[in-house]
């Protein structure tokens, strides 16, 4: 799945965009500590599903960056409120809304449109025709993703700076 483009408001560390962050098949964050490079990567870790659980953590993806930076106020811009996360996805705008309210969970429009079986909208805005595809899909990509991680914490010892380029 390639995103487009990222417009973020009040998410982690970022108040709001001036304009989308355009994204190509290659792009690189640079940018100074505490300057939101982090917090864009977190949000697309957010896709296609935010609720699907990651094998390797446990839990599912949006538990899992809450729980990195201790619950969900601080997903939230100011720790109140919410986040608004938009993504370009084949033409398509993908909201992901991250509210600080105690009983909600993360909602995900695509092109204005939410819906109680997100797994079934996902997999029909992506082309895709059975829902049990596209969760195959995902855990293919993040088993291979898991075993390249795997191969490189046994090659380097601890303490070694690595880069790690996934596709």
């Amino acid at each position: 799945m390639f995103v487009n483009s990222i417009d973020i408001k009040e998410f982690r560390g970022i108040e709001h965009c001036k304009t989308p962050l355009s994204l190509s098949q290659f792009t690189v964050l640079v940018g100074r500590n505490n300057s939101g490079k982090s917090s864009i990567l977190e949000a697309l870790s957010l896709l296609p599903l935010p609720t699907n659980s990651l094998s390797y953590a446990g839990q599912n993806r949006l538990s899992f960056v809450e729980k990195l930076h201790g619950g969900k106020t601080s997903m939230i811009y100011g720790y109140s409120g919410t986040a608004m996360l938009t993504f370009n996805v084949k033409g398509k705008m993908w909201t992901l809304r991250i509210s600080d309210d105690r009983d909600s969970t993360a909602r995900l429009e695509i092109d204005g449109v939410s819906s109680s079986d997100t797994v079934g909208q996902v997999a029909a805005a992506l082309n895709i025709s059975k829902e049990s595809d596209l969760i195959s899909k995902i855990n293919k990509h993040e088993h291979e993703h898991e075993h390249k991680i795997d191969k490189i914490l046994n090659v380097y010892p601890s303490g070694t700076n690595v880069q790690i380029r996934l596709s």
